[in-house]
C-alpha cells in the first residue's frame, strides 16, 4: 500500500473536497488512501486537531507504514505536542523513513528544531 507525503494544494476547492471526503469517510471509515487525503486537507486548511485525529487512526490501521508515522509526527508538532511528535518521528525513522530533505525543510516540524532531540533523528536515519 502506497502512502502519501503531504503536498500543498490550492485552497479554493478545499472546502468542497473536505465536505465530500467527510461524507465518503462515513461509508469507508478505514480506507487508508481516503483518510490520508482527508488528513492532508485538514492540515493544509489549519484544521490541525481534525488532522491529528485522522493521523492517529491511520497509525492504528497501518502501524508499519513509516510515512504514516512521519505525518503523525507532523500533526503532533503542529498541535504543540512535542514529546508525542518526537516519539512518532523516531518511530517513522525506525520503520525506514529517511527523507532527510523533507525532515529538514518541513515547516510542520519547526517547533521541534529547538529541541535537542531533533539532532537525534538524523543520527538514527540509516542511509
Amino acid at each position: 500500500m502506497k502512502s502519501i507525503v503531504r503536498k500543498d494544494y490550492g485552497s479554493n476547492q478545499n472546502k468542497v473536497e473536505i465536505n465530500f471526503l467527510r461524507q465518503l469517510k462515513k461509508r469507508l471509515p478505514n480506507n487508508i488512501e481516503l483518510l490520508q487525503v482527508l488528513a492532508d486537507l485538514y492540515t493544509k486548511n489549519n484544521l490541525i486537531k481534525e488532522g491529528l485525529e485522522i493521523d492517529l487512526h491511520l497509525s492504528r490501521l497501518d502501524p508499519e507504514d513509516s510515512v504514516i508515522w512521519y505525518n503523525l509526527a507532523c500533526s503532533y508538532s503542529l498541535n504543540e505536542k512535542i514529546n508525542e511528535a518526537f516519539e512518532s518521528l523516531f518511530k517513522a525513522v525506525d520503520l525506514g523513513y529517511n527523507d532527510l530533505t523533507q525532515i529538514k525543510e518541513d515547516q510542520d516540524l519547526n517547533i521541534l528544531r529547538r529541541d535537542s532531540r531533533y539532532e537525534e533523528v538524523f543520527k538514527r536515519i540509516k542511509i
